[in-house]
């Protein structure tokens, strides 16, 4: 048997670990139970592999998430984790189980200055600064948008969304998530700020293991492809959005 497999079977349980904190609907917290897609997805993994769950959630975000799993203090690392290539460097990671299309939420003020034919024509100007995330790789934007600066932000929220509501910025790059999110956070949102939808631009999420679990890595290729991944962010909140894990 393979050695990546043998340790799980032998110890009993599979660890998973997850950021500490919540990242909605992949994440959640309730008092002392954690739920969410991906606490969901971890526990149907657990059972088909036939080990015990055992989650891990003191990675201090994802960073922490891809630190711990390198290390091999994880098996698995979990929590809405965009696949990228300086990630790849030190970990593995499995077939997307979703993919989530991006989008950039804009200050429609800012959008109304400029006579561009189009929205993202009025975003790609030197004068147009976009918010990104600080563990965002940048390449696709400045692809989309060569002309825009580009600022660096610990967080989305508030970070980003607050410098965009005060012009600050003229977009900030987030997934469908986090736009759908700032967009109901206040009944005026709609009408001070505006998404604009990048086909071009989507993040696949991934399940992340240690670079040399070649044979874990692939049974759960196979587990994922049977499960119908990759999935819609519609699709993985009907499958995996209700179950709970007890702290």
């Amino acid at each position: 048997m393979a050695p990546d497999i043998a340790r799980i079977l032998e110890r009993g349980r599979l660890i998973v670990a997850i950021p500490d904190g919540t990242a909605p609907p992949f994440l959640e917290r309730a008092e002392d139970w954690r739920r969410g897609t991906d606490v969901a997805l971890a526990q149907e993994i657990a059972a088909a592999f036939g080990a015990a769950l055992a989650l891990d959630p003191r990675a201090d975000g994802v960073a922490g998430v891809i630190d711990r799993v390198m290390r091999r203090e994880a098996d698995l690392g979990l929590g809405g984790i965009a696949i990228d290539l300086e990630r790849a460097k030190r970990v593995r990671f499995s077939r997307p189980y979703a993919v989530l299309e991006e989008a950039l939420l804009a200050n429609r003020a800012r959008l109304s200055q400029t006579d561009a034919p189009d929205p993202l024509a009025a975003l790609n100007r030197a004068d147009a600064t976009i918010a990104l995330r600080a563990d965002h790789p940048e390449a696709a934007l400045r692809s989309l948008l060569p002309e825009a600066a580009i600022r660096r932000y610990a967080h989305w929220a508030p970070d980003m969304v607050e410098a965009v509501s005060r012009g600050e910025v003229a977009a900030a790059l987030g997934d469908e998530v986090e736009i759908g999110q700032a967009l109901r956070a206040a009944p005026d949102a709609p009408l001070r700020l505006r998404a604009l939808t990048i086909p071009a631009l989507r993040q696949s999420l991934a399940v992340v293991l240690p670079w040399d679990s070649i044979q874990l890595a692939r049974w759960l290729d196979l587990f994922l492809e049977r499960a119908g991944a990759p999935m819609s962010l519609n699709q993985l909140v009907r499958r995996y959005g209700r179950s709970e894990e007890h702290n």
